[in-house]
């Protein structure tokens, strides 16, 4: 009788349960309010707002889940472009912030190059590059894990910024042997080179650095721990900070099977290791004297040895799924 009673009341309860009203549209309605007048236009074919690509900082409001903010510019040269757009919070990492933002960019055309919208975080960044050409983005609010498009809502900023680039002439090239991943490439440039960094990513969207290098090296060469396919690029940075890339190229996973740790065992002044998993290390040298032990985590770790005599000596690497001993040369 007792769970007859509740299943009941439960009944009765979801058929007397009032809708989910639409209170912004009460607000605005009947209670003498209205929404704030519209701050951009909606849309990149009804004159959206022009922006300097150079250096610019706009602030602006998604009012409802209708409202969208369209934005033009234009690039006359191939242009390294950075772009944060960032809702009002009132703490680090958008804690309380009220709206997700969203970006769209398009070319001249009108055509969608990609949609900016990371599920991590309520702010977008763009760090591209861009060649000559008219270009539109459009910020709105959508909706996550925790509100529907209905309630993202709520102020934004953007600051942006583009850098010209140098005149560059990048060639890289790779090829997979034996589980090691072989970069070579060629460049000239019309200035001195600072550094090169090598970057990889699983999706050619999103990379990461493996390594920074100086402008006289024309090769790398490492054992990637993911099983995966990887694309490469070169981020070129020159003496007067300018940022050029090379072209991006696919290595395709190795049919092998990868150790949870890739050495370096011939060295000069650092062992590098690549893991697939956080790990402790302990280098020693022959006669099993301690040298340096610490704790790393997973990807692309260096350990300096640059004030050890030459000579061999053991590392020892343990992670929660391998172990493995490696017997380094300095050089």
């Amino acid at each position: 009788l007792v769970a007859a009673a509740i299943l009941l009341l439960i009944v009765a309860a979801a058929l007397f349960a009032p809708n989910i009203q639409d209170n912004l549209s009460i607000i605005t309605t009947q209670n003498g309010f209205t929404y704030r007048t519209d701050d951009y236009s909606d849309d990149i074919n009804i004159s959206p707002t022009i922006i300097n690509p150079a250096n610019f900082s706009i602030n602006g409001l998604i009012s409802n889940s209708n409202d969208k903010d369209a934005f033009t510019f234009t690039l006359s040269q191939n242009t390294n472009f950075h772009l944060d757009v960032k809702p009002f919070s009132v703490n680090t990492n958008n804690e309380g912030a009220d709206l997700d933002v969203r970006l769209s960019l398009y070319n001249a055309s009108k055509t969608l190059i990609r949609t900016y919208n990371p599920p991590s975080t309520m702010s977008v960044i763009i760090d591209t590059i861009l060649n000559a050409g008219n270009y539109f983005i459009v910020v709105d609010g959508t909706g996550n894990n925790n509100t529907s498009d209905y309630g993202s809502l709520g102020s934004y900023s953007i600051t942006g910024i583009s850098k010209v680039l140098p005149i560059c002439s990048v060639a890289l090239s790779g090829k997979v042997n034996q589980n090691k991943h072989l970069l070579t490439w060629s460049l000239v440039c019309d200035e001195t080179i600072s550094n090169i960094s090598i970057q990889s990513s699983a999706d050619a969207f999103h990379f990461n650095e493996l390594d920074i290098i100086t402008g006289r090296q024309t090769a790398f060469s490492y054992i990637p721990y993911q099983q995966s396919d990887l694309y490469y690029r070169l981020k070129i940075i020159t003496g007067s900070g300018k940022i050029v890339y090379s072209n991006t190229i696919l290595l395709r996973k190795s049919a092998g099977a990868v150790n949870s740790f890739a050495v370096s065992t011939f060295i000069n002044n650092e062992i590098t290791i690549n893991a697939v998993e956080n790990f402790q290390y302990h280098l020693m040298d022959l006669n099993g004297n301690s040298i340096v032990k610490g704790n790393a985590t997973a990807g692309f770790n260096k350990i300096n040895v640059t004030a050890k005599a030459s000579g061999m000596y053991i590392l020892q690497l343990a992670g929660n799924h391998q172990k493995q001993t490696v017997r380094i040369i300095k050089q």
